[in-house]
């Protein structure tokens, strides 16, 4: 089920939006910060959100820290953002955590189509070892918040 997709042009301008199974109510109010996100579970107890994010927007919105943003200010911001649209949707639709990313999908790693369509599966084995690694921090949390870096700070996980 896919969660969010956004379509930009080379030169950084958004020429489409796409809600696929999943309404996200509040979308409107994080879409210049997600440039795509997905979800992934298939087989598995929860679902897992993966987003790829615009680094200037969200630096903008948590600020920084010595040029970083601080890990729990990142988190926060995501779980601010996303809760009300995610509030009305049913337990086995709510994504448990997030994997964040700055890198992009890509037609050229094979994460969209030539029509800028998301390949949920490509995506899924791009991102299998911090999905994999989230799942775990998750299922030992005990129902406290999950924050954590991943790849040398290049993604981050957090619960929801």
């Amino acid at each position: 089920v896919g969660l969010l997709e956004r379509h930009r042009r080379a030169d950084g301008d958004v020429v489409g939006m796409v809600f696929d199974a999943l309404q996200v109510p509040h979308a409107g109010e994080i879409q210049d910060r997600v440039e795509h996100a997905v979800l992934l579970g298939a087989g598995r107890p929860f679902l897992i959100a993966v987003m790829a994010v615009a680094e200037d927007a969200w630096l903008a919105r948590v600020g920084t820290v010595a040029e970083r943003p601080a890990l729990a200010g990142w988190c926060d911001a995501i779980r601010q953002d996303v809760a009300p649209g995610l509030a009305s949707l049913a337990d086995y639709q709510r994504p448990a955590g997030v994997v964040v990313t700055t890198r992009t999908f890509e037609v050229a790693n094979g994460e969209l189509t030539l029509n800028l369509k998301l390949r949920r599966t490509i995506v899924g084995v791009a991102f299998r070892e911090p999905v994999k690694k989230l799942y775990s921090l998750l299922e030992t949390a005990d129902g406290s918040p999950v924050q954590a870096e991943y790849d040398e700070g290049r993604m981050i996980l957090c619960s929801l």
